[in-house]
């Protein structure tokens, strides 16, 4: 007697009509194990053979439905139980098919597949044709060749997501036993070690949990057992992951990289290794991603672009400014929010020292920024801590337009700027400077690790906000902290006057100082004297350049708003808008300029709250300039373009790029508060 064997799909047949006697058609097994008829015919002759050598019955097909013809159903039903064959479900049989192309260290043929998952020649090839199809927008193709067989081609770091993607969706014991089992099996063959490979790895985790003496979840290490040993497995064939400088920089201050890259130091003594850029990327599969994941580093890139586009977008449109060079805004912005992006990406919060003098210093720049990040619907915009908006401002502070200036040396001296780690210290530093001493000098920021590539010997004054053996011996070095206090700027002022500097205020103040000796007795100290003068003039400078200007708060609550009626439309909002805001002569030409930026859909607004919109009338230019704002009301909603419309409108009228920061912060604060959004939901009622 020939011994008759129970394939696994036949297996399954026969399991699935035991299981459902009474609605077991034909037409449910094919649809179900996606087969032809023929093929069922088939298994059904294997069935029968297998079922007759055993003398338990046979499968009965009458009016399209299957059942069993069997006197020992209760043996047949416990044979069946005990049967180790498996079926693959169609997923699970494609997700195999995929996984074993790109872990396998042998020559992948249809042949191999055919055997292991026990299906036809054509099932195959319809499963890689569903493949190429699916992995396309992945920008990942599978190709063949006689030498190699079947092989993925693409981006690691894309490659390596699906193929975590589609692990995570085997949820049946048997296929997870069957991908164990030709992981080892892979891992054995290129390291020549018979190691328990998954123990490693569950090694690696535990270890790591020791370290920072946590407990991941039981789950998600199974997973990321799994992970690594794809990692090492798809490394040690020439497949790696290479993460930017930027990520790797993030990662490389983490626990988990510096626990890892212990351990896999102690496992060369056991000649198994991996490359170190594979230990970054574990690292990331500890960390687990914070925010939304993307399917590729250009992905990512592009959404670093698209996220400092969108930054600088908003600021303007809030700040009513407009930047000059602002691709060069964008580059420097970028070079921070990329390992912003890291930080954020893998649960890393950072603590800016400088938030509170930040907040203190530059008030109206830091609320437009952190408003510019608040408006946008982006999750990484929304996890942006004040530390953080507060690193992002100082960006937008020093690219502020500079003040006029009456210097009037042409070769100018060179200040260089220098902080611990970071280019933020410093940008607030030389920014203070610019403040205290106009435009006497060009100043450049940089990082004390890095003095010995400037030539120190060609600046004037060299500000640092870190001691340094090497900075300590030139004499016009001056060590302070990262708020200029008034002993710092004292020493500034000395420094540079003895190197005979002028800035903009010292024809003034020399005149001061000589009125001065010439009423008095006795000796002054010319020094402290400079200075007091020095800082009372620069903020009367700052008083003047705001000027003369209404609050916003009597304003509105003194009614002095416009009103059109319920017929009112755009022109007429852009008419009396228009007409409040500026002088008579001027309303004209704002309105044409307006109408333009509309047309052009350029016009620059912001929603300030709802049915609540400011609008940006830039002046620049005109003779009858100043700083100032109407505000106009209408009964009905009036559409501006098809995203602005509202029913409170703010002209708000500028003439350069900073006079009125500090009349629009009162606005946006007024509106903000409490009392303000009382009254302007009460001016949309009335």
């Amino acid at each position: 007697m020939v011994d008759v064997e129970l394939k696994s799909r036949s297996a399954y047949i026969l399991k699935f009509i035991l299981e459902n006697p009474e609605s077991s058609s034909i037409k449910q097994i094919t649809e179900k194990l996606n087969i032809t008829r023929r093929t069922f015919y088939y298994d059904v002759e294997q069935i029968n053979d297998w079922l007759s050598s055993e003398g338990l019955g046979k499968l009965v097909i009458k009016s399209r439905m299957v059942t069993i013809d069997s006197d020992r159903r209760d043996e047949l039903v416990n044979r069946i139980k005990r049967n180790e064959s498996y079926f693959y479900s169609i997923e699970e049989r494609r997700i195999l098919e995929l996984i074993f192309i790109s872990l396998s260290t042998e020559v992948v043929t249809i042949e191999k597949m055919q055997k292991i998952f026990d299906v036809s020649k054509n099932t195959i090839l319809t499963d890689i044709k569903e493949w190429k199809a699916a992995l396309i927008g992945l920008d990942i193709s599978i190709v063949s060749t006689i030498k190699v067989g079947y092989v993925l081609q693409g981006e690691e770091f894309t490659i390596r997501k699906m193929i975590g993607k589609q692990i995570k969706k085997l949820e049946n014991f048997q296929p997870k036993i069957v991908l164990g089992k030709w992981m080892q099996e892979s891992l054995a063959k290129i390291s020549g070690e018979e190691y328990d490979y998954r123990e490693i790895a569950r090694c690696l985790i535990k270890q790591y949990e020791q370290d920072e003496n946590i407990k991941l979840v039981s789950e998600n290490e199974e997973f990321e057992c799994s992970m690594i040993l794809v990692s090492w497995i798809r490394s040690m064939e020439g497949y790696t992951v290479v993460l930017n400088a930027e990520e790797r920089a993030a990662l490389a201050v983490t626990c988990p990289y510096q626990s890892l890259k212990k351990s896999f130091q102690k496992l060369k003594e056991y000649n198994l290794e991996i490359p170190n850029s594979e230990i970054y990327y574990i690292a990331t599969l500890l960390l687990g991603i914070k925010i939304a994941q993307f399917v590729s580093q250009d992905q990512e890139n592009l959404y670093i672009y698209r996220f400092t586009a969108s930054l600088l977008k908003n600021f303007e449109r809030i700040a009513c400014i407009a930047f000059e060079n602002r691709e060069r805004l964008a580059n420097r912005l970028r070079g921070h929010i990329r390992p912003l992006y890291y930080r954020l990406k893998y649960g890393m919060q950072s603590t800016n020292p400088l938030l509170k003098d930040v907040m203190r210093m530059y008030p109206e720049i830091y609320e437009f920024t952190e408003r510019s990040v608040r408006a946008m619907p982006d999750e990484l915009a929304q996890t942006l801590t004040d530390d953080e908006i507060a690193y992002l401002a100082v960006y937008f502070i020093s690219d502020e337009k500079k003040q006029v200036v009456t210097n009037t040396v042409e070769n100018k001296s060179k200040i260089l700027v220098l902080c611990a780690a970071g280019m933020a210290t410093s940008t607030l530093v030389k920014e203070q400077l610019k403040e205290l001493l106009g435009n006497i000098a060009d100043i450049e920021v940089g990082i004390v690790s890095e003095a010995e590539k400037y030539r120190l010997d060609n600046y004037t004054l060299i500000v640092s906000t870190s001691y340094s053996d090497i900075l300590n011996q030139h004499r016009n070095t001056i060590f302070t902290e990262v708020v200029l206090q008034d002993k710092d700027k004292r020493k500034i002022i000395q420094l540079l006057n003895q190197y005979g500097i002028v800035g903009r205020y010292d024809r003034t103040i020399q005149r001061i100082i000589a009125s001065v000796e010439d009423n008095l007795t006795g000796q002054i100290e010319k020094n402290e004297l400079y200075f007091d003068i020095l800082r009372i003039l620069y903020e009367d400078g700052k008083r003047e350049s705001i000027g003369e200007q209404i609050s916003f708060r009597g304003y509105m609550e003194d009614g002095c708003f416009v009103k059109i009626p319920k017929t009112g439309d755009m022109e007429e909002l852009l008419i009396k808008g228009c007409q409040t805001a500026v002088h008579e002569k001027s309303w004209k030409r704002l309105y044409d300029r307006l109408y333009n930026m509309i047309r052009r859909h350029r016009l620059k607004y912001y929603e300030i709250q709802k049915n609540v919109v400011l609008i940006h009338c830039p002046m620049q230019g005109d003779m009858n300039r100043s700083v100032g704002f109407s505000v106009v009301v209408s009964e009905t909603v009036i559409p501006i373009t098809e995203y602005i419309s509202g029913k409170i409108f703010i002209f708000f009228v500028t003439i350069d790029q900073r006079t009125h920061f500090a009349l629009l912060k009162e606005i946006y604060d007024y509106c903000d508060s409490g009392e303000g959004r009382e009254l302007l939901e009460t001016v949309m009622e009335d």
